[in-house]
């Protein structure tokens, strides 16, 4: 899904749509469900959404920073017409 740059791995979702879309919380505490809340839907959804990316795409944050402290050094050596 996604993609963007120049990797092979599965990025994630394009930022900013999604369940929501316009009504996107900024900073504060997560919203929390209570009776009678017309938003019920909408805040079930972000539930679920956050749990997802917990479950998904946070155990990726790992692999990642273990490829960026590699460094870049066996890329590089490569020359211009060797890509």
């Amino acid at each position: 899904v996604g993609g963007g740059g120049p990797t092979t791995e599965p990025s994630p979702a394009p930022r900013g749509g999604g369940a929501g879309g316009g009504r996107r919380r900024r900073g504060g505490p997560p919203p929390r469900l209570k009776a009678g809340d017309s938003d019920r839907d909408f805040l079930e959804a972000k539930q679920l959404t956050a749990r997802f990316y917990a479950e998904h795409l946070m155990p990726r944050a790992g692999a990642c920073l273990q490829a960026i402290l590699a460094g870049s050094e066996t890329l590089m050596a490569l020359s211009e017409e060797q890509f």
